[in-house]
Parts: C-alpha cells; structure tokens; sequence
C-alpha cells in the first residue's frame, strides 16, 4: 500500500542515498497512512544524525507511546545483558536498547554538552529509576566536568542497581585512586576483573605494579560514551 511505497522510499533516501532531509519528508508522508512507532523511531533518528535535538525529542516521545509493551521490555533485558561484558558497545545508540531520553542524553555527550546530557539522564532516571546505565552516563558527565567526587557517587549509584556492570566498577575504582582513595578503589577494579577477567585480564598485573597509567585523572569520554580501557586512565580527564 502507500505506506509501503513511501517508508521504503525513506529506506532507501536515508540507507543508499544518504539523504536525510528527503529521507524525513518520506516517512512523514508514510506516517500520514500508518501512524507507527518504528517509523517514529527512524525520524528521531534522523533528526539526532542533523543535531536537531528538540525535534528528534518530540518523534522520539511519539515512538514511546506507540511502542508496544513487549518491545521495550526486550530493550530492556537486552540493555541489561549488554552491560555485563566490559567496554561491549556501550555508547552506540540503538533506540531499541537505550530509552528515547537516555539517547538523547548520549547525543548531548557525543557533543560535550554535558549539563545537557545530564539534563537527559535525569530525566530519563525519574521513569526508569532502576536504569543503572543513566547513573554511570551521569558518572562519566561528572567526570568531564572535573567533579570527581560527585561521578564517585553516580558510579555507586549504578553498580547498587547493577551489580554485574564491569564497565561502572572500573570507572569507580580509577576515579576512587585519583582521589587517594586506593583500597576503595582497588576492591572496585577487582570486582570488575572477577565480572569478566576474559577482557581484563591486563589489570591485576597493573595494579601489582603500583599503577602504572592508573594514577592520572580518568581518561575522558571522548567521542562516545563507551568504558575505558584500564591502562589509558592516565590522560587528563575534562
């Protein structure tokens, strides 16, 4: 039907010609037919990808409320999973994974806008208080800002939702020895090693010899909003 006909047409704007502009003016004229929250989806998508945050908010909100029940629980379970695993893609934005808000808070951090993206987390965390990754999104938003002790916080915060979050217990435990807080912050770097050695095994070996690159502010986020190596903790954090 003309649904079809116009969504396939986005498909095909925004995968083969890289065309979002016409790519967004075909799936509005596709939602004219079938209101539906996978096309939603696709224009708060491509709104974000042209830094139009307000208007990706507004689409993305549209996608939640038509969004049926068990597609969101599976995001949910499958965010859940994804954290267990260090550095396993955290920070790739898939709306099927991450809630619309928490989406856009990493959108906000992609562009170091980091009141901003706290802003998004928080409000994201009033829904979805059990959502420990806005809590450790909040932890590394902290630390650009160089307020070290408040990402300490947001870092407990997520690993007392989530204790198997590998990625959150290696961000506490660096930021707790940049503070001199070294037992702390050691037993938060063994609990990531003893979550999944597989990936870290390096650290036992850098925290026998004394640090080595774990003595400097935590890295920065960088262009994404992923888990840091162990041994790039030496950069300066901001």
């Amino acid at each position: 039907g003309a649904f079809g006909v116009w969504n396939n047409l986005g498909d095909s704007l925004r995968d083969d010609y890289h065309d979002p502009k016409d790519a967004m003016e075909a799936f509005k004229k596709a939602l004219t037919f079938y209101p539906n929250w996978e096309s939603y989806q696709d224009m708060g998508m491509l709104a974000l990808s042209e830094d139009k945050v307000d208007e990706a908010r507004e689409y993305l909100a549209d996608s939640d409320k038509l969004m049926p029940a068990f597609v969101a629980e599976g995001r949910a379970k499958q965010m859940r999973e994804k954290m267990m695993a260090f550095d396993a893609g955290l920070g790739q934005g898939n709306v099927l994974q991450y809630g619309s808000l928490s989406l856009l808070g990493q959108h906000q951090m992609d562009k170091e806008r980091w009141d901003d993206a706290i802003s998004y987390f928080q409000q994201d965390l009033q829904k979805r208080p059990d959502n420990a990754l806005d809590d450790y999104y909040i932890g590394l938003c902290m630390m650009e800002k160089e307020n070290y002790p408040a990402s300490v916080e947001w870092y407990k915060k997520a690993v007392a939702i989530n204790p198997r979050f590998p990625d959150a217990w290696i961000r506490l435990g660096l930021v707790l020895r940049y503070l001199q807080r070294k037992e702390e912050g050691d037993a938060a770097l063994l609990r990531a090693y003893e979550l999944d050695p597989q990936h870290l095994q390096p650290l036992p070996e850098l925290m026998r010899e004394g640090g080595g690159g774990m003595i400097g502010p935590p890295a920065p986020v960088g262009g994404g909003a992923g888990g840091p190596a162990p041994q790039g903790a030496s950069q300066p954090g901001g």
